[in-house]
């Protein structure tokens, strides 16, 4: 989990590291994530939560969308 996913995102991307998945938002749960690959070949995840989101909502919004 990181406080600034835009800049943690764009200095791994400076370094030389390889992009799996951009900075993806995800605004109904709240959060952003990305993905990159390191130049040692290990695969991160990165995580940034913009606000909290209750397991009820969550689970909420998982079932409509399931029904839709």
């Amino acid at each position: 989990m990181v406080p600034d996913i835009e800049g943690t995102y764009g200095k791994a991307m400076d370094l030389g590291c390889t992009e799996v998945q951009p900075v993806t938002e995800i605004p109904d749960h709240g959060v952003s994530n990305a993905i990159f690959m390191d130049t040692f070949g290990y695969i991160w995840m990165l995580h940034q939560v913009h606000k909290d989101v209750s397991f009820e909502e969550r689970k909420r919004l998982w079932e409509e969308k399931r029904v839709n």
